[in-house]
């Protein structure tokens, strides 16, 4: 059931926003709530008057509006802190913390990347930690390195 719920929504990425969730609630220029705590970016519209064919880009499970916000425009401000737990069909093979997405990545002999995110331009805040592979990246918040920290948010893309 939860594999299905994210082949759905993994489905969903390039599909017109209203078409495949008609009770989504935009609340940002380029992110819609769609309920779960799953939110989607949305693509560039052809028409900015048309919000019906706004596209999906990508689905982003975050613990709150706020950290969907921190991971999509780097807005820490707006980040509530709010803890949540990912859902399992999120991650892989039940890892659930920094350190267990790392071993599950090495072991599984999948190639990922571990970096950084910070405003440079505007006051070198530290944004996120970050584990990306394959399409999906993982975020964490704490500056130090904390192996048992849980993700506050899961980005799934085809970028």
């Amino acid at each position: 059931m939860q594999a299905e719920r994210l082949n759905r929504l993994k489905e969903s990425i390039g599909q017109p926003l209203l078409k495949v969730f008609p009770s989504a609630v935009i609340f940002d220029d380029e992110l819609a709530d769609i309920g779960e705590g799953v939110f989607v970016v949305l693509a560039d519209s052809e028409d900015e008057n048309d919000a019906a064919q706004t596209r999906i880009h990508a689905i982003l499970w975050a613990a709150s509006r706020g950290a969907a916000m921190r991971v999509w425009y780097s807005r820490i401000e707006a980040d509530d802190l709010q803890l949540a737990i990912p859902p399992h069909y999120l991650l892989p093979n039940g890892a659930r913390s920094y350190a267990e997405l790392t071993r599950n990545l090495k072991e599984s002999e999948i190639s990922f990347l571990e970096s950084a995110s910070y405003r440079i331009m505007v006051d070198g805040a530290f944004i996120h930690k970050k584990i990306s592979s394959r399409g999906v990246t993982y975020y964490f918040r704490a500056v130090t390195e904390n192996a048992d920290e849980v993700p506050y948010a899961v980005l799934h893309s085809n970028f």
